[in-house]
């Protein structure tokens, strides 16, 4: 196998980053909009501040497929979503609520999109795939290219599911608010495995989305890329709470949790936190565990490797 890397990620500020899974390139969570590309709500404390625009992203970038985590406007932003579509044949790939989304409002044909299974019970038995007959947890996973497979997995987020619909089906009918929460449904991480060549074990990477502390999937995975952030702003109580993901639990969960071999903190750059992440924080954290993962901090818009 020697220095070749089978497992590449790069990130584009914010939650948006692609992995080069051994030749099959998938984008998450795209968020590349620019104030005017929405109604007046979509101001510079809501743009991800150091994303290519789409043109800039399609100059280098050809991604195979396209994920999105969840609903809200930093990882699902339709704008980005459409114009990415317009340009390319990537698979759109999501969650039910997602994808209807984008056949329902942006008007994607169905073969453009790939839905997670459902019902929700299996995504609940693939967030407890460790304990699962291997039979069964075969049937969760989703082939992306020989070789190159990925299941989703549940995690807590606020306003996603119940909540999450409720708040997405009063702003669907305001047109000022158009974007601000495209849809509900869950919050959605995903696992992706590569095979090795020569019929070695696979390689895992999670992506966590927003998933928050205490809703991680045990590991372990050869690599993580986590969101992480400081303290947030509630929209519905005007209330500054969190932080979204600190330092110290960050490093625990990435330790103890998903038992990775590497991790990508992500996300943190976003201004939508009021306060900041601390990278070298991070870092100390990470050293107060035996068994803690290798750090990896990308630089914006390089491809790096991640797994080799």
């Amino acid at each position: 196998m020697g220095s070749r890397a089978l497992v590449r990620v790069c990130w584009h500020g914010g939650p948006s980053f692609s992995l080069d899974l051994a030749g099959t390139v998938v984008l998450v969570d795209p968020a590349f909009s620019k104030p005017g590309d929405y109604p007046p709500w979509f101001d510079d404390k809501c743009v991800n501040p150091h994303a290519p625009t789409v043109e800039e992203f399609l100059t280098v970038h050809r991604p195979d497929y396209v994920f999105i985590t969840h609903g809200h406007f930093d990882h699902f932003d339709l704008r980005t979503v459409e114009r990415l579509a317009a340009a390319l044949r990537a698979p759109i790939v999501g969650s039910e609520a997602v994808v209807r989304t984008c056949r329902e409002v942006l008007g994607l044909d169905e073969e453009r999109l790939l839905a997670c299974p459902e019902p929700r019970d299996s995504l609940d038995r693939a967030f407890e795939a460790p304990a699962a007959p291997a039979a069964e947890a075969s049937r969760l996973w989703e082939d992306l290219a020989p070789g190159v497979r990925f299941r989703p997995v549940p995690g807590a987020h606020w306003f996603t599911g119940p909540e999450g619909d409720r708040v997405a089906a009063k702003l669907a009918g305001r047109p000022e608010r158009y974007g601000v929460m495209p849809c509900g449904g869950p919050m959605l991480g995903f696992v992706f495995a590569v095979d090795t060549p020569r019929g070695g074990r696979e390689l895992t990477v999670y992506v966590s989305g927003d998933t928050e502390f205490g809703s991680f999937p045990e590991g372990p995975f050869d690599a993580a890329v986590v969101s992480c952030g400081g303290m947030l702003m509630n929209p519905s109580t005007r209330r500054v709470e969190g932080p979204f993901l600190d330092e110290a639990h960050l490093a625990r969960a990435a330790s103890e949790t998903l038992k990775a071999g590497v991790l990508v903190p992500v996300h943190y750059d976003h201004p939508v936190f009021l306060t900041p992440f601390d990278i070298e924080k991070l870092r100390a954290e990470l050293r107060t565990y035996p068994r803690a993962p290798r750090l990896l901090v990308p630089t914006y818009g390089n491809w790096e490797t991640l797994l080799a």
